[in-house]
């Protein structure tokens, strides 16, 4: 399936952590309970909504900042039986306490190294890199991040913010700063950026 057939048919429905509803098979949404997740799920929910089902299960996790260890583990699961992972930090306005949770369970149950958050990267020129030519602001603060042979997908002036790497028979993609708030509000790069991620997690 080429990339362009991928986005001409796609559909990935939205799975809330109280919903009751049934959803075709292949996608799944899980934002948690807080209002930052819930609004970056609605982002990805808009871009994805006219797409048709895809070749391996995708499971995304957006504005996640109260990842459990378990929850954590069930991702790494279904990683090395072949689904696709797209974990969004959600850290960008929590406290020292919080982001250091988080830094533990990432570590121990993905191997994701998320690092001493970045305030600013060159004054004249505040973006976040995902590709040539294709910029987001931060939104809040942004997370280095690393994993042992993932590929970098972002920088913030030079140091990377996110990566793609293979676990087990799976894809995993880690964003230390966040996308979804930028797609609520129909950024185009940030529009473009998110739908070459989806493309890369059905490969």
């Amino acid at each position: 399936m080429t990339r362009r057939h991928f986005f001409a048919g796609l559909s990935l429905p939205v799975l809330t952590l109280d919903s009751t509803g049934s959803y075709p098979p292949g996608f799944t949404i899980l934002p948690e309970k807080h209002l930052l997740s819930q609004e970056s799920a609605a982002g990805y929910s808009a871009l994805v909504a006219p797409l048709s089902p895809p070749r391996r299960t995708i499971i995304l996790r957006p504005g996640a900042n109260r990842l459990s260890f378990v929850g954590a583990l069930a991702l790494r699961r279904a990683l090395e039986a072949g689904a696709s992972v797209l974990i969004e930090c959600g850290l960008a306005f929590s406290a020292p306490s919080e982001i250091e949770e988080q830094r533990v369970v990432l570590r121990q149950a993905l191997g994701i190294q998320l690092r001493h958050p970045i305030v600013a990267a060159d004054p004249h020129h505040p973006y976040v890199a995902f590709e040539p030519g294709h910029f987001i602001r931060p939104f809040g603060l942004t997370f280095p991040v690393f994993r042992e042979g993932g590929q970098p997908l972002a920088h913030f002036g030079e140091i990377q913010v996110a990566f793609k790497a293979r676990l087990g028979s799976g894809t995993l993609i880690f964003l230390g700063a966040m996308l979804g708030p930028h797609l609520q509000a129909f950024d185009p790069d940030g529009l473009h950026i998110a739908a070459n991620l989806l493309a890369d997690l059905n490969c």
